[in-house]
């Protein structure tokens, strides 16, 4: 078992499979002393001292005149793509874990398919990343050494790699999606399952191909998603129920996850994972807010077991055009709210701490960066669930 674990998390396996989809180490095809760097080939060429051969990325030179090469390191392309077809298709499914396909996707649940959905869809994807993210900074396991493997993000790169939170999240959001909507919609079940499992596999894949995560990785991020949701499915309808009836729905929203932003284990050296876990839960605790706002201000209503499964509505003009038109006004909507949250929010927390809103050093502190980003996106997430579809019935997009 131990040497399957090793086996794993080698770094060669992701080499291996950036060679197989066509991503190689960039080259440098002339000599430092004569004309800039590019990306063809290798070998000796004329005006080389030495003899002249491949540049392995920034990490390394084969000329002899090595002094020169080091002032070129800036300019050869760490990498050469072979295959674009296969590099779009997984740096676009890489995007999917980030911030600004999750804060249009998730609302668009919420807006255009039904707003229970969109709660469950967030709940799940904030309970597993909250936990991907703390076994990480518990766990503390490095990211595949850069080189050999290639790495094509640099954002993220100090945080560590177990569990892959990417592979988490591309299983948690589509297959919580599918067992929501397969009670409640007539649709073909093999499809659902289909474009589920095709999610969660480029999505997974897509963290080898970018050199971010080992296979272990991602393997142990899928499964450990795969028995939260099995576990957890039976309580779906109770917790959600809990959730739009209960007055004490927005004081337990905001307190709980606040409080397990507060009580992140502790990062040393500092790394991003404490605030984009900080993003996400605030984001969850105010679309919980806002669900029950929704409920209360009847936007949102029960729905009789009896009237279920609903069928699912004909593709028509008219039907697109006002799923865009939400989808646009809501976007709009949640942008704008951003911009200006972060502003004031930072102004005041910076404010009450002492710091300057321009010390980058200053709000890498616990007591700025929590309140701060978890204060933000709460109120993002209550522009999103609750502004929205309140903007939407005012001016008849309901």
């Amino acid at each position: 078992m131990g040497n399957a674990v090793e086996k794993l998390q080698e770094p060669d396996l992701v080499t291996r499979f950036q060679r197989l989809c066509g991503l190689l180490p960039g080259r440098v095809d002339t000599c430092p002393r004569t004309v800039r760097a590019g990306v063809r080939g290798s070998g000796p060429l004329p005006g080389c001292i030495g003899g002249c051969g491949a540049l392995r990325g920034a990490n390394g030179c084969s000329c002899t005149n090595c002094a020169a090469s080091q002032d070129l390191r800036s300019e050869v392309p760490p990498y050469i793509v072979n295959n674009r077809i296969v590099h779009f298709i997984f740096i676009f499914s890489a995007a999917f874990g980030r911030e600004g396909c999750i804060i249009t996707f998730l609302p668009f649940c919420y807006w255009n398919v039904e707003p229970l959905v969109g709660r469950r869809v967030v709940a799940m994807w904030a309970v597993v990343m909250y936990l991907g993210q703390v076994l990480k900074d518990k766990i503390r396991w490095p990211r595949p050494p850069s080189p050999p493997v290639l790495r094509l993000e640099t954002r993220v790169e100090a945080e560590y790699g177990m569990p892959s939170t990417h592979a988490m999240a591309a299983t948690a959001i589509p297959f919580a999606f599918l067992l929501t909507t397969m009670d409640r919609y007539h649709y073909p079940l093999e499809f659902g399952v289909m474009v589920a499992l095709l999610l969660c596999v480029l999505v997974s894949l897509s963290r080898l191909y970018t050199g971010m995560h080992s296979v272990l990785d991602v393997i142990c991020g899928v499964v450990l998603t795969a028995v939260l949701l099995a576990i957890s499915f039976p309580f779906w309808d109770t917790m959600d129920s809990l959730i739009i009836h209960s007055n004490l729905t927005p004081a337990l929203a905001l307190c709980g996850p606040f409080l397990l932003c507060i009580h992140y284990p502790e990062m040393n050296p500092w790394s991003t994972t404490r605030g984009d876990t900080t993003i996400i839960m605030g984001a969850w605790a105010g679309s919980t807010i806002a669900s029950w706002l929704c409920y209360q201000f009847s936007l949102t209503q029960d729905v009789p077991k009896e009237n279920l499964p609903f069928e699912l509505p004909s593709i028509t003009l008219g039907l697109i055009r006002n799923m865009m038109s939400r989808y646009l006004v809501g976007v709009s909507l949640v942008v704008i709210t951003r911009q200006l949250s972060k502003t004031l929010v930072l102004s005041i927390v910076c404010q009450v701490m002492g710091v300057s809103p321009t010390d980058t050093e200053a709000r890498k502190d616990l007591w700025v960066e929590v309140p701060y980003k978890f204060a933000t996106y709460s109120i993002v997430g209550v522009s999103g669930f609750f502004g929205g579809p309140l903007l939407f019935h005012y001016i008849g997009l309901d």
